[in-house]
């Protein structure tokens, strides 16, 4: 199978992790050949979005693809007109999407062209299963199959020899709302309550990193690349997400998992399915539980926390890399060649 990747992309080969996967799918063999299309860089380049559109048919045309992944097209408007002509063209043309972002009906409503290019795909991959999941389906996506966010283990790992500044470190931006009548995300009062209370209990013990911070822990931002150095400067990580959907969380659970950092995160709704392998994560409700169970963590010695971390890195090298998210996308692909028989495949992390 020949795959045509339309990359969300600024710059190209910026997404080194996509492309770092699509080569594993093609020394194992899972495609044939593969080629990238960075279409926001493309946007940059010629300034005009029916101009990338016509490079895009261009671009189809000589590569002569089996199948196509778009890859969140928010930034740009896919016209009808190009994929009128690439059905055209081959009417058997398999079409997979893939979105990484959770949308919400009032919140953050999906863009109407993101909608209608999903709608037309054989297969829509998605990180949050609720309301972004809800929203596809109710606009006619019947086919919706779930991806996690994934750590990239060529940059994310367990950095040995730092020097433990911190007992709890926070990596996540203060949304502020700007708008005062517009809803906030569901995380976002959690996120907030936890840096207060581990700032008062810890003080100069925990530190939050990110935009919009004010308080005395706040370290300010950080670099994305910096985190595995942060995570390694400290005994134990919280996390919690902005949005509460079902299986979904950012890049930065599976992150911390991958730095060997033992980990206190927000729930997240089906992770009894998605983590029941992992032992070693542990979920709270509120930021009361959030804080007695740091402090039974806490007790622990240096040498076991190191032992979490070790066995939560090893398991997000095992089952959240961009390596096994794109194997599993390839071969739901493939389900759809006209040479094969519609025989689906088994999810990986949810079954």
């Amino acid at each position: 199978m020949r795959i045509l990747v339309l990359l969300n992309e600024k710059e190209k080969r910026s997404h080194t992790d996509v492309y770092d996967s699509f080569d594993y799918c093609l020394k194992e063999k899972l495609i044939s050949d593969y080629a990238v299309y960075p279409f926001l860089f493309k946007l940059k380049e010629l300034k005009n979005e029916r101009f990338v559109n016509k490079d895009i048919v261009d671009f189809y045309e000589a590569y002569k693809p089996d199948a196509i992944l778009w890859m969140h097209t928010t930034g740009l408007k896919i016209y009808n007109d190009t994929i009128s002509y690439i059905k055209q063209h081959n009417p058997l043309i398999v079409m997979g999407y893939w979105e990484g972002d959770a949308f919400h009906k009032t919140i953050k409503p999906i863009p109407r062209h993101v909608l209608e290019l999903a709608r037309i795909c054989n297969v829509l991959f998605l990180q949050d299963f609720s309301c972004t999941k809800n929203m596809f389906e109710l606009d006619g996506c019947k086919d919706i199959r779930y991806t996690p966010a994934v750590t990239d283990t060529r940059y994310f790992k367990i950095i040995k020899g730092e020097k433990k500044h911190f007992k709890a470190v926070m990596i996540g931006n203060r949304i502020i709302r700007r708008n005062p009548f517009k809803k906030r995300m569901p995380g976002v009062h959690l996120r907030e309550e936890i840096v207060k209370i581990f700032s008062q209990q810890y003080e100069d013990l925990f530190a939050i990193f990110g935009t919009g911070w004010k308080s005395k822990s706040a370290k300010g931002y950080i670099d994305y690349s910096k985190q595995s150095l942060i995570y390694s400067q400290s005994k134990i990580s919280v996390g919690v997400n902005n949005i509460l959907g079902k299986y979904y969380f950012s890049s930065r659970l599976p992150i911390a998992m991958s730095s060997g950092i033992p980990i206190l995160h927000s729930a997240i709704e089906g992770s009894d399915r998605l983590f029941k392998r992992c032992k070693e994560l542990i979920f709270f409700e509120n930021s009361t539980e959030a804080m007695q169970l740091s402090r039974n963590l806490l007790n622990k010695e240096q040498l076991e926390l190191d032992e979490i971390g070790k066995y939560l890195a090893d398991y997000a090298n095992r089952y959240f890399t961009g390596r096994m998210r794109f194997s599993y996308i390839v071969k739901v692909l493939s389900e759809f060649l006209p040479e094969n028989e519609m025989s689906k495949v088994i999810n990986p992390w949810i079954g």
